[in-house]
């Protein structure tokens, strides 16, 4: 459970998969949209290190977006167990998901070691994952729904520009 949604496991019955069903908690029409920016934006990016998005939709009226289910450790715990060139490489990962991100114009704006993943491979290598792009801004959207002026993401790790309410 984060600021914002809630997230939990599922079974897609007709893929036989498990995933992460996330949903939101407020249901006002602003929250429900940027909900659905939020899916469409992490669903454009098809990176190894950022998690994927697999569908939208509601179960009664709570919207929801149907994910990829991570298996792994917030960055922050790993690291204390981990040699500092694995701990360079994985963050080096969480900077090419974000590259790809931007080279479609998505601005994640809530970087954090919360929001960053890391999960064993089948083969036994740790990986890193991006998550919650629940902030993100697509440049190419026409509109936002957050606006110069308004501080979002996690004070302790914003660029001075965000801090400050500027756009990005």
């Amino acid at each position: 459970k984060g600021g914002m949604g809630q997230v939990f496991e599922a079974l897609d019955l007709r893929l036989n998969r498990v995933v992460a069903l996330k949903f939101i908690l407020g249901s006002n029409p602003s929250q429900r949209e940027r909900f659905l920016q939020e899916a469409q934006a992490q669903a454009r990016i098809t990176h190894e290190n950022v998690c994927q998005v697999y569908e939208v939709g509601e179960i009664g009226t709570r919207p929801y977006i149907a994910m990829e289910r991570i298996v792994g450790q917030p960055i922050k715990e790993v690291a204390r167990s981990v040699p500092r060139e694995d701990l360079i490489r994985l963050v080096k990962e969480a900077a090419t998901g974000l590259h790809a991100a931007h080279r479609l114009g998505i601005i994640h704006r809530d970087v954090k070691p919360a929001n960053l993943l890391v999960r064993t491979t089948p083969d036994g290598i740790r990986q890193a994952c991006l998550m919650d792009f629940g902030l993100a801004r697509d440049l190419d959207e026409q509109h936002s729904l957050t606006e110069t002026g308004f501080v979002l993401g996690t004070p302790a790790y914003m660029s001075p520009e965000q801090a400050q309410g500027a756009k990005a």
